[in-house]
């Protein structure tokens, strides 16, 4: 009996069987590139996605860590500063993660952040607007910060920032396209920073607190990209090709290092 059905059902050349399967084959055929089509034209629209996000934000051209962990900050392009939680469960889902707070107030592309070091609970941006803006959280959390103090002096592009906290003093450097550093002093001692809390608003927290630019660091000769400070030293480096090192306490170049 099965013997028999299954020559019955066999195909042969040119039978209605062959005819099925060629045209169960083309279905499959049709079905496999209609699929692949559609993951061509999702993959495309996802390009176009990104590229349009990319064209509305513009590029993303620094970072800085939170010395005490667990958020950091980005500026760029688009003129805001954006506070993001460096959290692993985060960061494991596949659904973009949207920013913690955006800080907005610049009015050009934001070209530097840094965290100031613990405890002083504080942030700087640079920017082309040729500003600097000071950012403190407010007592509501790590959500809601606000602009605390806007620095004023370079004649170009703000390139990079630096913080130190030596000697007594909480200073700040910045680095410009206007071929000059700035130190700005904070009128609170570090020793008071300790206990300023994080509220915006109170005296004695180094975000409010006065700031004032104590040096005018000159002797580059062209645009400083960056700088950074150890102990009661600045390095800077800048389109000269110089690497120069300065006293943060006197503001006076104490070496010049020319880049091979």
């Amino acid at each position: 009996m099965h013997a028999a059905t299954t020559r019955r059902l066999r195909p042969t050349a040119g039978g209605p069987h062959t005819s099925v399967l060629a045209e169960e084959a083309t279905q499959a055929t049709v079905r496999a590139a209609a699929k692949k089509e559609a993951s061509c034209v999702d993959a495309a629209a996802a390009q176009w996605r990104s590229q349009l996000v990319a064209r509305r934000a513009g590029a993303v051209s620094c970072l800085s860590l939170w010395p005490e962990g667990g958020l950091y900050a980005t500026g760029g392009r688009d003129r805001t500063v954006c506070l993001w939680e460096l959290h692993p469960v985060k960061l494991a889902r596949k659904a973009d993660q949207q920013p913690t707070a955006v800080l907005s107030g610049h009015t050009g592309w934001v070209r530097a952040v840094q965290f100031a070091p613990s405890p002083a609970r504080l942030l700087a941006s640079g920017s082309g607007d040729r500003t600097i803006r000071l950012w403190a959280p407010a007592e509501g959390g790590a959500k809601q910060w606000g602009c605390t103090a806007v620095l004023r002096g370079h004649a170009g592009w703000v390139r990079s920032l630096a913080f130190s906290a030596t000697g007594g003093r909480f200073q700040l450097v910045s680095s410009s396209n206007d071929a000059t550093l700035r130190v700005w002093t904070n009128s609170t001692t570090t020793n008071n920073s300790t206990n300023s809390g994080a509220g915006v608003g109170r005296e004695q927290d180094i975000g409010t607190a006065g700031w004032t630019e104590t040096h005018v660091l000159v002797g580059h000769h062209g645009p400083v990209y960056s700088c950074c400070t150890r102990d009661n030293w600045v390095l800077s480096t800048g389109a000269d090709r110089q690497l120069r090192v300065w006293g943060l306490a006197e503001g006076n170049c104490l070496k010049v290092l020319p880049h091979p």
